[in-house]
């Protein structure tokens, strides 16, 4: 098999559950491209809905970090996407430059250049410094701190994935003006 990335597969051919699932959905690749593996597809959302829908982590704050973590593993892709996310909860033109532009993210204010920190140690070294750890847990309770720390390792499963998979973004702009990949406004 020679391919440039992983096809998508046929929405006709996926399980009904998947499809009426996909129906409900804004129209993703990424989606299509997580249906290649049935038996993780609705696990897979759930996960989404409950960080992007049902968790207490601020969603600007989210966003910063999961831009950042999109910055840094390069993922075009999610980083197209994660902008249209990020300015739908407030996230300002200005933010996005810097956490695209500096190394470290010094130029915000001090929580969200904490929360990029935060990002960086995740995405590039897999875990937090003992300054890092201590100071999320002084500054956020033990269960949104933890969201925080979910959150950005499931976007960077996500963008490794994309990577890895190929998937081009779409023609279309699905997320232009919602809150969550989930399609709310």
């Amino acid at each position: 098999m020679q391919f440039s990335s992983v096809p998508l597969p046929k929405k006709e051919q996926l399980p009904p559950a998947i499809r009426a699932t996909l129906d409900q959905l804004p129209s993703l690749d990424i989606f299509l491209m997580l249906a290649n593996v049935p038996a993780s597809f609705h696990p897979y959302l759930q996960l989404v809905k409950s960080l992007y829908n049902d968790g207490k982590l601020n969603p600007r704050l989210r966003q910063l970090a999961i831009l950042r973590q999109a910055h840094l593993l390069q993922s075009q892709y999610e980083w197209h996407q994660q902008v249209f996310l990020s300015k739908a909860n407030g996230v300002k033109d200005q933010e996005i430059k810097a956490i695209k532009s500096e190394n470290p993210v010094v130029s915000l204010g001090e929580e969200e250049n904490f929360i990029c920190q935060v990002s960086d140690e995740l995405t590039l070294k897999a875990q937090l410094t003992d300054a890092t750890f201590k100071e999320l847990y002084e500054r956020y309770s033990v269960e949104v701190g933890t969201e925080l720390i979910l959150c950005i390792s499931y976007a960077n499963m996500l963008g490794r994935f994309i990577n890895a998979t190929r998937i081009q973004i779409e023609k279309t702009n699905p997320l232009e003006g919602l809150s969550s990949p989930m399609g709310q406004k």
